[in-house]
């Protein structure tokens, strides 16, 4: 029986709750000003936050360059009113050659696990009023377009028989078999792939952030949970260049998955993008208990999109 939604929510909404221990990425080295990246010095705020049993991890006002970040355990990120962190669009910080799960199966990448990733953590969360901004353009050129094959080349990469073009852009943030997540009023914009995307993960809370990227930027969907549980997602404004949220749950060549399931999408704005909420089109663990409500859609070519195909779980 599916779990009234009062109850998912509050079981959802109170699974996290943030360290009183902040660790200012500015006194970890962190330019404020963007001119040179400030990598190494999140890393060191988030290794410091790490070894006090947990905490946030705070950007104040300012512009930040940054690389690939990896979360760790009871670890927030936390980016302030005024903040803006630019993720770098030098591909090279984006090496090496790693398998990534894209469009449902595993398949080979030169990019990372994401601009922001985590795997096998509990309690994680991204909060502010800030701005992350993947500066998508470079990678966007990558799908279909001699640049793609050029920067291969330059690279000395081969690209597998299996390996589609989508696979080769990092997400936003990923997050794999991970418990206890929250999202909270942050901005993502222009992302190179998914915005955000969590698969094999129990406990998300997604409440007051804005996804934004133009309508024709390619596979810029805004939420994604795939083979998740007990999922809320409230109060959330998308513009996306494909689905706006698409509930997936793996394809067949990604062998046995669990469902989607118990996933509340409330008091949101779907503006432009594919689906408003899709279904598929990958569901081989299946998807269920979902509702939706007390939701705008005035933007996207279909309201609630419902699609699969041969190879995606039929």
């Amino acid at each position: 029986m599916f779990m009234p939604y009062i109850l998912l929510a509050a079981s959802v909404a109170c699974v996290w709750t943030a360290s009183a221990d902040t660790f200012d990425v500015t006194k970890y080295g962190a330019d404020p000003k963007g001119v040179k990246k400030s990598t190494d010095a999140v890393h060191k705020a988030i290794e410091a936050a790490v070894s006090a049993g947990g905490g946030v991890v705070h950007f104040p006002a300012g512009h930040y360059l940054c690389g690939p970040i990896e979360l760790r355990s009871h670890v927030t990120l936390d980016v302030a009113d005024g903040a803006v962190v630019k993720f770098s669009d030098d591909l090279d910080d984006y090496q090496p050659v790693v398998e990534a799960m894209a469009d449902g199966s595993r398949q080979t990448s030169f990019a990372t696990k994401g601009l922001i990733s985590a795997s096998k953590l509990t309690n994680i969360g991204i909060t502010g009023a800030g701005v992350l901004d993947g500066q998508g353009s470079a990678w966007w050129k990558l799908v279909d377009s001699p640049y793609r094959a050029e920067y291969l080349r330059s690279m000395n990469r081969t690209q597998s028989a299996n390996t589609d073009t989508i696979a080769n852009r990092p997400k936003f943030f990923i997050a794999t078999d991970c418990k206890n997540i929250v999202l909270k009023d942050i901005t993502f914009k222009d992302s190179p792939f998914f915005h955000v995307n969590v698969v094999d993960c129990d406990g998300v809370t997604i409440e007051g952030i804005k996804l934004d990227s133009p309508a024709d930027s390619p596979n810029t969907d805004g939420i994604d949970p795939d083979s998740s549980k007990n999922i809320l997602i409230s109060k959330v404004t998308i513009n996306a260049g494909d689905d706006c949220i698409a509930i997936k749950a793996g394809m067949d060549d990604s062998k046995e998955r669990a469902p989607t399931e118990n996933l509340i999408i409330r008091d949101s704005h779907m503006g432009h993008g594919h689906g408003g909420v899709s279904i598929g089109s990958d569901f081989v663990g299946g998807v269920r208990n979902v509702t939706v409500m007390d939701c705008v859609f005035d933007g996207p070519d279909r309201g609630f999109y419902i699609k699969s195909a041969r190879g995606r779980g039929g």
